[in-house]
């Protein structure tokens, strides 16, 4: 994981007669591979909806058009489970993503990746997999 963010995220709330505002809870790093991102959260969205600007270092980067899902990454011992705890939709204009989670980590960090299918688990089950 690099030390520079590739998109801020946002948690974007509509005040009845004023419009929207914009908070930001966080930033997006990238993974070595370049398959997906970590969002360590610096405080709890109130909705369940965060929202990622991509800066320009992310590029033209394939990740820019795929779904992705977000995971929280649970370790005990030497176990490793990636528990799906949401999606993340690209934005038309393939400048950002819309992350729609129904739980969030603990620890604040949520792991996005594009889809593999030996990630495949239900809500419910935590499954073991290999580290990404």
């Amino acid at each position: 994981m690099t030390n520079r963010p590739i998109a801020n995220a946002f948690n974007i709330t509509n005040k009845q007669g004023a419009g929207a505002e914009w908070n930001e809870v966080g930033a997006a790093f990238p993974h070595n591979d370049g398959n997906g991102f970590n969002i360590p959260l610096e405080v709890i969205p109130s909705t369940s909806k965060i929202t990622l600007r991509y800066n320009h270092t992310l590029g033209e980067s394939a990740l820019r058009t795929q779904a992705l899902i977000a995971y929280a990454v649970i370790s005990r011992g030497q176990t490793t489970f990636w528990r799906p705890i949401g999606t993340a939709t690209p934005h038309a204009d393939n400048k950002g993503h819309t992350l729609d989670v129904f739980a969030y980590p603990k620890d604040g960090n949520i792991v996005v990746r594009a889809f593999k299918e030996d990630r495949i688990a239900t809500p419910d089950v935590d499954q073991e997999v290999e580290a990404a």
